[in-house]
């Protein structure tokens, strides 16, 4: 799942495993595609002004590795989902939004994480940790929190960025 960088033109292209619906289980071993992101998405402008990346340059806005390697001295992983429904669009997530979520198995409070629930279902969630508990929301009003023991819950990633199209 490591990013392949082309240097030529500025993209990350990432695995795509398809849809994500909250409920349904996500395949993470089939890759169905490799999507193209803009490399600008996963390493903001500023981080071409820093000393250590100081071997990249900005063309036409974008920032546009000097060489392949350039974006693979970080552990990082990424994959790609396909937002499915509307239960998180008031945390700005529409439906078949692009999500650009880096592989990790722990959160941070009020992250958008992907997980799964007892290894049957995955979802899409804000994602809080109190001592003892593991509460799952979407900011939706309609649909109440999902609290959990955390021995329920497995972390498969956090949101990193989003790409939406206006067709």
């Amino acid at each position: 799942m490591n990013a392949n960088t082309s240097s030529s033109t500025g993209f990350f292209s990432l695995p795509y495993f398809g849809k994500i619906t909250s409920g349904a289980c996500l395949n993470k071993t089939q890759v169905i595609k490799q999507i193209d992101v803009p490399v600008s998405l996963l390493h903001p402008m500023n981080e071409a002004h820093s000393t250590a990346n100081s071997n990249k340059r900005i063309t036409n806005s974008k920032l546009i590795p000097e060489k392949k390697q350039d974006y693979h001295s970080t552990d990082k992983q990424y994959y790609v989902l396909k937002m499915n429904g509307d239960h998180m669009q008031a945390s700005g997530i529409l439906h078949n939004d692009l999500l650009i979520i880096e592989q990790c198995n722990t959160a941070k409070n009020n992250k958008i994480v992907i997980a799964t629930i007892d290894n049957l279902e995955t979802v899409i969630k804000l994602f809080e940790q109190t001592n003892d508990l593991i509460i799952l929301s979407s900011k939706n009003s309609d649909i109440k929190p999902m609290i959990f023991d955390p021995s329920r819950i497995k972390i498969l990633g956090t949101l990193a960025a989003q790409m939406r199209s206006y067709e």
